[in-house]
């Protein structure tokens, strides 16, 4: 189905840019194909010079550049303590809306079902679909919740 992949959900008060809380996370195992491939490939950050300057901050860890890639670029702190700008594969990570997410899922659930690949869809589409509907229901504050697709 694609790369590993875990879906963080997260929070920033800086519309995005900079860093972003961790609210939660889901592991949605190899599902980076068909819709929601399409959904990360339009995520994609493409920008060859802000990815440059994303690996030369990971070699040299310059505060500058820090300083000049947070402003265009969210980061989390997923599994050490420094920014990750990007995933294990060294991808730059991509931040979807939850209404993007929730209709690749949607999608790509009816695919699976319809292929007779699951009875009753894929367990973690329907966890991640819940997981939506929670976040969506604005009961984490003021600051929307995202999806960050983080591979692994």
């Amino acid at each position: 189905m694609g790369y590993e992949t875990k879906a963080l959900f997260v929070s920033s008060n800086r519309k995005f840019k900079g860093f972003c809380s961790i609210e939660a996370t889901l592991e949605m195992g190899k599902i980076a194909n068909g819709h929601i491939a399409t959904l990360m490939n339009k995520a994609k950050n493409n920008n060859q010079t802000l990815i440059k300057k994303v690996r030369e901050w990971e070699d040299n860890k310059l505060y500058e550049l820090q300083v000049e890639i947070d402003k265009k670029l969210p980061y989390v702190y997923v599994d050490r303590d420094t920014h990750s700008y990007t995933d294990r594969y060294g991808e730059i990570i991509m931040l979807v809306t939850l209404e993007d997410f929730r209709q690749a899922l949607i999608k790509e659930q009816a695919k699976e079902i319809y292929s007779g690949n699951y009875e009753l869809g894929y367990r973690r589409f329907n966890m991640a679909l819940k997981m939506i509907e929670m976040f969506d229901k604005k009961i984490w504050g003021e600051c929307p919740v995202k999806v960050m697709l983080w591979g692994h």
